[in-house]
């Protein structure tokens, strides 16, 4: 089973930076929607946290 970093990759995120986000972004997810959001075949690259 592949891991969620290398499943980053296989959708074209740079891992570091994807898991970055999704720990920026873990205080304010609510509902599972938010949760799913975060997941690297839901995610386009422009909604990455860069700053």
């Amino acid at each position: 089973m592949p891991s969620v970093p290398s499943s980053a990759k296989a959708n074209g995120f740079e891992p570091y930076l994807w898991l970055r986000h999704v720990l920026r972004a873990l205080p304010a997810a609510t509902t599972v929607e938010h949760f799913e959001a975060l997941l690297p075949w839901n995610l386009k690259a422009e909604q990455l946290i860069t700053a």
